[in-house]
């Protein structure tokens, strides 16, 4: 597995596990639009409370967080994992701000997380393999639950129809896995998946990346079958997200500003550039209407969206530190800033 691979599954969201209305998911600052490089139109910046010159609000919804990372949401919290300062947790906010509460500590090292209506989920991976595990606690909380133990590196995540999906990364390749909500014993549904990463589901397939300097975007129906590679070639691929339009995703490149924003037919196809010149996109999520990034240049770094069919992209929040996860509700775009200190992390929504 390449240190990338090992950067992409820290930091994966659930936007990159998430699809368009069932409100979860989970770099540099020059986005351009299909095929191109350039400036993103203004949006907002600054950190707490900035109204944005395209209409919208920023607002810091929890400080002092410890390398928070992956970043899920539901109609009224915001859940979210802290992967850093020897504080492993799981924690939540309402989506208006408010006191952060701790739902699960001690969690190894958190990764992805997942939400649907009764449980929040996620995985979680130990410095020694085979430890890690996906967890599950009540949505009001409770006591956590293991739904499936022995596992190597998991990483992706995603809920669909009573099931979690995940990637588990091991030494020799990859796997993707299955176990029902309420527990039993996990399928694998598919193994030799070298460079496996982010994950995202439909109510038809599951999709995944191959996060590798030549990676790829495959898919395979969500009881199993024979995997289809829908993109390759692609340069480390991070985040993904499917809706009704298609399949998107970043390949947040090895070298250089060369990120981009991608889209392919759930069906295959013709592969997309939708925003090119990017310095390293990391998670995405989607809405009706529009893609989200995460364009990461430590301090510099900037929130912004395209149109899922092209277009001009726009800036919404410029001067995060460090941002990962992402998400999209009908109640604004949702991300995690790393920060650069132990507890220096925070929360952001920005609403329009």
């Amino acid at each position: 597995m390449s240190r990338k691979s090992l950067v992409v599954f820290l930091f994966v969201i659930l936007g990159c596990g998430g699809k368009v209305g069932d409100g979860a998911s989970s770099n540099g600052n020059d986005a351009g639009g299909p095929g191109g490089s350039g400036t993103p139109s203004s949006g907002s910046s600054g950190n707490s409370g900035a109204d944005s010159g395209g209409g919208g609000t920023l607002t810091e919804l929890a400080r002092g967080q410890s390398g928070p990372s992956a970043i899920a949401v539901d109609a009224t919290r915001v859940y979210w994992t802290n992967v850093a300062g020897g504080i492993l947790s799981v924690l939540n906010v309402p989506i208006g701000g408010g006191t952060p509460i701790v739902i699960a500590s001690g969690q190894g090292i958190p990764s992805a997380i997942a939400v649907d209506a009764t449980s929040v989920y996620w995985t979680v991976y130990e410095s020694s393999s085979p430890n890690g595990a996906v967890m599950k606690i009540p949505i009001d909380g409770g006591n956590p639950t293991t739904l499936a133990a022995g596992q190597d590196f998991p990483q992706g995540l995603a809920v669909e129809a009573g099931s979690i999906y995940w990637t588990n990364a091991t030494s020799g390749g990859g796997n993707i896995m299955k176990v029902p909500v309420l527990g039993g014993t996990a399928s694998t549904l598919a193994t030799g998946q070298d460079g496996v990463a982010a994950l995202a589901v439909d109510t038809v397939n599951v999709y995944w990346t191959i996060s590798t300097n030549v990676g790829a975007i495959v898919k395979m129906p969500l009881d199993g079958g024979m995997p289809i590679t829908l993109a390759s070639g692609q340069d480390s691929p991070y985040g993904i997200a499917v809706g009704p339009a298609g399949l998107y995703w970043t390949n947040s490149a090895a070298t250089g500003a060369n990120g981009t924003v991608m889209d392919v037919s759930i069906n295959g196809g013709a592969v997309t550039t939708l925003v090119g010149g990017q310095s390293s996109p990391e998670g995405i999520a989607l809405d009706e209407s529009n893609a989200y990034w995460a364009n990461v240049a430590g301090a510099a770094s900037v929130i912004a969206k395209v149109p899922l069919r092209g277009g001009t992209p726009i800036a919404l929040a410029s001067g995060q530190d460090g941002p990962g996860g992402i998400a999209v509700s009908a109640t604004g775009v949702y991300w995690t800033n790393r920060g650069t200190g132990p507890a220096d992390g925070t929360v952001m929504r920005f609403k329009q």
